[in-house]
C-alpha cells in the first residue's frame, strides 16, 4: 500500500517570518547594520534587514534566510531543519514536498518521489529490492525468498507466478503452466515430464519406469497390456504372447533360454527344473501314487495296470491306433485296455507334480474300468479323474497346481467341479458312488 503526502514547508512546521517596522534602535542579526524602516523578526528573536532578506539564501524546508545552509541532495537546509527533516527510507534524501508511505508485508517505508517510482519490492516479504523492477512484468522476489520458492519439476525454474501441483504418493509435484501444457505425459501416472522412455510408442517418466512390470520372456518393461496364464504368476508382453513358441508343457511363451527334449518338444526352464526324465524315477512315482490312492480314497487295483513311460511321439502313435482316443488335445497320458491287459501311459518330460497328477488321473480311469459296470459319460469319467488327481495334489499341498485345476472351464473343469459339489454334500464316499453312475 502506498499513501501520498504533501509537505507544505511554512505551514507544516509552523514557522513564520514576521515583517515589522523599526520603532527602536536595533541591528540586523546578519550584517550588523542598524535597522531602518521595514525589517523582519525571526522566531528565535533575531532581526533581518530588508537587504539581507533579499540577498541571503532561504532554507528549502522552512523558507527562512540563513547565513548557514547545508546542502543535502538538491535541498538547502538550515541547522534546525537539518535536525528535524524526515528522510527517505531508501536513499536518505530529505522529504520536501510530496512523499509516499509504503507498506509491503511486514515492511514500512517512507519514500521520496524518485525512490517511489524506481523501487521494486519482494512480492513475498515486502523487502525493497535494489535496481530497477523486473522487465518481465511479473512479481519479483528478494534472494532469500527466491531460494525458498518451489521450482518446476521439469524446467527447474523458480515458480514466481501460478503453477500446477499434482499430488503423488511421493509428495507434491509442481509444474509451471508452460511445461504443463507442452510436455509429454506419462502413460502410467499421467504427469508431465521431460526425461523418460518411449516403449513401443508409450511414454513413461523416469519415476514410473523402474516400477513397470517386465515380460517374463524378453524382460522388456510392459506399459499397457499384460498377458498371463491360469495358475501362473508370470506376465508377458503382447509381442511375446503372439510371436514366441509356447512351452509344450505349460503353454506359456518360451524365454531366450529353454530345454529342448529329444522328441522335439521345448519346455520352459520352470517346467524343466523338476521335469521327470528318468524311467526309474517315474516308476517310483507311479508306485507312490498307487499307495496314496489306496490310503486316501481306498482305491484298490486287483490287477494293477502296467506303467509305460514314453516320449510324445510314442504316446501320439497309440492315440492314432485307437479311434476312441482321437480328437484329444494336448494329451499327456492314457489309460488303455486290450483284452484283460490294462496299462497307464505317461509322457516323459513333465514337471514332477504334473507327472503325479497325470498318473492319478489315468489310474482313476483304470479304477472306473475295473469297478464300474457300463459306459459313463465323458463329463462324469473325466470329472472323476480330475477330482482324484486333485485329491492327490491336495495331499502334496501343491497349491499352484490345484489352483490351475479350479480355474479350468472346459469339460474337464466342469466335470471336476461337479465332483467337488458332490464331495461337499456327501463326502468322499458319495463321490466314489457317483463315479459309477450317471444318475
Amino acid at each position: 500500500m502506498r499513501t501520498l503526502f504533501v509537505m507544505l514547508p511554512a505551514l507544516m512546521i509552523l514557522i513564520t517570518l514576521f515583517p515589522t517596522h523599526a520603532q527602536q534602535s536595533s541591528h540586523c542579526s546578519f550584517c550588523g547594520g542598524e535597522l531602518h524602516g521595514k525589517y523582519w523578526k525571526l522566531p528565535d528573536g533575531g532581526l533581518v534587514c530588508a537587504a539581507c532578506k533579499a540577498r541571503l539564501p532561504e532554507c528549502s524546508r522552512c523558507g527562512l534566510p540563513s547565513g548557514q545552509l547545508w546542502r543535502d541532495g538538491d535541498a538547502r537546509l538550515c541547522p534546525q531543519c537539518l535536525k528535524e527533516v524526515q528522510r527517505c527510507t531508501l536513499c536518505g534524501d530529505p522529504l520536501l514536498g510530496r512523499y509516499w508511505e509504503v507498506k509491503r508485508g511486514t515492511c514500512h517505508y517512507t519514500l521520496c518521489e524518485s525512490c517511489n517510482a524506481s523501487t521494486a519490492f519482494c512480492a513475498k516479504c515486502g523487502t525493497a529490492l535494489t535496481g530497477p523492477p523486473s522487465s518481465g512484468g511479473g512479481p519479483v522476489f528478494c534472494r532469500s525468498c527466491m531460494n525458498r520458492l518451489p521450482t518446476c519439476s521439469i524446467c527447474r525454474k523458480s515458480l514466481t507466478e501460478g503453477y500446477i501441483e499434482y499430488k503423488t504418493a511421493n509428495g507434491p509435484v509442481t509444474v509451471c503452466h508452460g511445461c504443463n501444457s507442452r510436455s509429454l505425459r506419462c502413460y502410467t501416472c499421467g504427469l508431465p515430464f521431460s526425461n523418460g522412455y518411449n516403449i513401443d510408442g508409450d511414454h513413461v517418466c523416469s519415476s514410473c519406469f523402474p516400477k513397470l512390470p517386465q515380460c517374463s520372456a524378453c524382460a522388456t518393461p510392459i506399459v499397457s497390456v499384460t498377458y498371463s496364464f491360469a495358475g501362473s504368476d508370470n506376465i508377458y508382453c503382447a509381442r511375446c504372447t503372439q510371436d514366441r513358441r509356447p512351452c509344450d508343457v505349460c503353454g506359456e511363451p518360451l524365454g531366450d533360454a529353454y530345454d529342448q527334449l529329444s522328441d522335439g518338444r521345448a519346455i520352459c526352464l520352470a517346467c524343466g527344473a523338476t521335469a521327470v526324465m528318468d524311467t526309474a524315477e517315474a516308476e517310483a512315482l507311479f508306485d507312490a501314487v498307487v499307495k496314496i490312492l489306496d490310503h486316501l480314497l481306498k482305491m484298490k487295483f486287483p490287477a494293477r495296470p502296467a506303467f509305460k513311460f514314453v516320449d510324445l511321439p510314442t504316446l501320439l502313435a497309440q492315440i492314432e491306433d485307437d479311434p476312441s482316443l482321437r480328437g484329444e488335445e494336448r494329451t499327456l497320458g492314457l489309460f488303455m485296455r486290450k483284452g484283460r491287459k490294462t496299462s497307464v501311459w505317461v509322457v516323459a518330460g513333465l514337471p514332477r507334480r504334473r507327472t503325479v497328477a497325470v498318473m492319478a488321473h489315468e489310474l482313476a480311469h483304470a479304477w472306473q474300468n475295473a469297478n464300474c459296470a457300463g459306459e459313463s459319460s465323458k463329463l462324469l469319467s473325466e470329472g472323476f479323474a480330475e477330482w482324484v488327481a486333485y485329491k492327490v495334489l491336495e495331499a502334496m499341498r501343491a497349491d499352484k497346481e490345484m489352483g490351475q485345476m479350479l480355474r479350468r472351464e472346459d469339460l474337464y473343469g466342469r466335470g471336476f467341479k461337479n465332483m467337488l459339489a458332490i464331495e461337499q454334500k456327501s463326502g468322499i464316499a458319495g463321490v466314489m458312488r457317483r463315479a459309477c453312475s450317471d444318475k
